[in-house]
Parts: C-alpha cells; structure tokens; sequence
C-alpha cells in the first residue's frame, strides 16, 4: 500500500457514543467507513469503561491489521487546566513534568492515576492541560493491541477542537465554549494563550445558561492590564452549519466542520468529535 493511500483509524469515545471512522490518503484525506455504535452511559466513578467495552467488542471487525489509531475522547472523560507558561523549560519531557506537577497541586494525590497532555503551543505562552485515567489510555492500548493496531495519538476531544481552529481563537481572543450532551467546557483564550478552561454541568437549554456562565467566569478572572473579552466562539458537534446552531447570545459565533469533512462523511452530525480537524 502506497503512503497516498495508507489507511488510518480515527476513533472517538463519548457516554453515549463510540466512532470508528477511517481515512485514506495523506495529502488529501478521504473517509472511506464509518460506523456509530450506542453505549449504555455507566456510572460517575469510571464513566469511559462501557464505550471501551463497546470498542473492545467493535474494533475487530472493524479495523484492517496495521493501521494507525487516533482516539478522540469526550471532555467528560478529562479534567482541564491552564498550564502556566514557563519559557525555560528545556524539553518536552520537562514540559510534561511541570504539567503533571500543575494536576497534582490542584487535584492532590488522585492525579498520580492521570496520564496529562498538553495543547500544540509554545511554552512560552499559557496552554491547555488535560489529564486522562490512566487506566483508560491502558485499556485503549490493549484494545488497539489486539486488533493489530498502533495507537499513536490520544486527545481530549476539546484540545483536538481547541488545535483545529486555534488560528482563528488566537486571531478572535475570547470565549471557547465546546457543548457535549450534559457539559459545557469554557475557555478564556487571549492573544496570551490559555487563561483559564472550566467544565460545567449544563442542561438541555444550555443557550440561555451560557450568558450567565461566560458572567461568572469573567468574574472569576483577574488579568493584568487586560480587559476580559466578552465575545467568542462556540462548537456544537451535532449541528453542522451556523444556521442550525440557533439562540446563542449575539456576542458569540458558532464553529462548524470543514467543508471537507461534511462532504465526506455520510452521518456528520453523529460522527463529529472524530470530524474535527479533517
């Protein structure tokens, strides 16, 4: 197989959902299949082990020998922080080092079972930290293993959108909000960097909670010499164009696919967390 046609996995874990999605091409992907399967949404303590358990039983069937898996997960299976810059860190490994170290001192000692990742950005600048279960980058691993895959890439679903329009939230500073069933993640993005990222339970109408939810996080930021932006941006991955995404607050613009993966995915808005950056 030619590396124009190398085939690759993109898969995306939520409470309610898994997305097995695969690509072909490197210049110009094309998404050749794509399978949406339910999950009986478990309980808090581990809430990602029935969509890997719906993962173990679907890859398989699924996947070709030797294809390379990205995996995609749920904001409700991360926690979030702003990493403070630190331009002299070295390394990527020391960057790693002072993330975890960030997790542990809010979070205490349960943040030694977290894997952390960081958002693609200098350290120079605030970035985005999310930190996952160990326990269930280990058992994607073993699922990955036993179908004959690689597993190269693990992201929160809101760093992959966060790196899929930075450009755009950098150039626009001000809110980032990514709306899953049940949660809203907000983040303060500023010409800076990251300034702060919070996950907040939401309900069906979450449109009219958003402007006293953007309220109270102003409020709770104190930036040096800046004045808190009051606009910003908003993803709804199960509308697909700006027009569907009614009742947002005029301060706020929605964000939707590219055209791209719209054209090439036949279930858009059930397969979207693993649309994003296509």
């Amino acid at each position: 197989m030619s590396l124009l046609s190398r085939s690759q996995l993109r898969i995306a874990l939520a409470p309610d959902r898994v997305v097995l999605l695969r690509t072909e091409g490197l210049l110009r992907q094309r998404i050749t299949a794509t399978q949406v399967l339910p999950v009986v949404e478990g309980a808090e303590g581990r809430p990602w082990e029935p969509a890997l358990q719906v993962l173990e039983q679907a890859l398989p069937g699924f996947a070709r020998k030797g294809e390379a898996v990205t995996l995609v997960l749920s904001s409700h299976f991360c926690r979030f922080l702003p990493i403070p810059a630190l331009p002299t860190l070295a390394s990527e490994e020391e960057e790693a080092a002072f993330a975890r170290h960030t997790f542990r001192e809010v979070y205490g000692e349960a943040a030694h079972d977290w894997t952390v990742r960081l958002s693609g950005d200098s350290p120079a600048r605030p970035r985005l930290g999310a930190a996952i279960d160990q326990a269930l980058l280990d058992g994607a691993r073993r699922a990955s293993k036993a179908a004959g895959l690689k597993l190269v890439s693990v992201q929160p679903f809101l760093m992959t959108a966060f790196n899929a329009w930075q450009r755009t939230l950098i150039q626009q500073p001000g809110w980032f909000a990514l709306y899953e069933a049940g949660r809203l993640c907000l983040c303060l993005i500023t010409k800076d960097g990251v300034q702060s990222v919070r996950g907040v339970p939401v309900s069906a109408d979450w449109r009219a909670e958003l402007p006293l939810l953007v309220q109270r996080e102003s409020n709770l930021q104190v930036l040096e010499g800046q004045e808190i932006p009051s606009a910003g941006h908003v993803f709804h991955p199960s509308q697909t164009s700006p027009s569907q995404v009614r009742g947002l607050p005029a301060n706020l613009q929605a964000l939707t696919l590219s055209e791209h993966a719209l054209a090439a995915s036949p279930q858009p808005e059930q397969a979207a967390m693993a649309l994003v950056g296509l």
